[in-house]
């Protein structure tokens, strides 16, 4: 950026200052490790439970399994065949929750700004917006991804087209879930904020 800067020669002008402006680096940098930690390590989970989860559902359905399928060949490529179906439906409800993360990710920089200058009244009607337009995006989504989850899987996955129940299931948990990522975004910056 420096060099862009300096080849078209352009002058930033530092408009207002920033009370962050007048604090030591040394407590900016504790702030950033403050919020940055618990991502990191939200992060580490997400990845963590992807692998429990992985070996619980295998391993749970060669139990599940165990008395209709007596050969230990047969019960695992069942159980991996079930778990293929886990992560069709899965991708395909997450899509959703693609788009609120997205919303609500980037309504950060807005509302950041909003809450620098004071303005929280401001700042909470964005945020009631950006939850208003999640579940305006969500429940036609996700009613449709219900409705039609068996034609869906069909037209996806012509060969193996099982899991339309499944996808319904989770078509309800997802709802739930895509309105707490837009919620979660604001109450774990500023509680009071909601």
């Amino acid at each position: 950026m420096y060099t862009y800067y300096k080849k078209h020669k352009l002058i930033i002008y530092r408009r207002e200052k920033s009370r962050e402006d007048k604090k030591p680096t040394k407590y900016i940098i504790k702030k950033i490790l403050k919020l940055s930690v618990p991502v990191t390590i939200g992060s580490l989970i997400s990845i963590v439970h992807t692998m429990i989860d992985t070996i619980t559902v295998t391993n749970g359905i060669q139990k599940a399994y165990m008395h209709i399928y007596t050969a230990k060949d047969v019960l695992e490529s069942k159980a991996t065949e079930m778990k293929g179906i886990l992560s069709k439906v899965s991708t395909i409800v997450g899509l959703p929750q693609s788009i609120t993360i997205a919303i609500a990710i980037a309504i950060v920089p807005v509302v950041s700004v909003l809450v620098a200058r004071g303005e929280r009244q401001k700042a909470k009607e964005r945020i009631e917006r950006a939850i208003n337009l999640s579940v305006i995006i969500i429940m036609p989504a996700i009613v449709g991804l219900f409705v039609l989850s068996e034609p869906l899987l069909k037209l996806m996955y012509p060969r193996a087209s099982e899991g339309g129940v499944l996808m319904q299931i989770l078509c309800v948990a997802t709802v739930f879930m895509c309105l707490s990522h837009t919620i979660r975004q604001w109450t774990s910056r500023d509680p009071e904020m909601l």
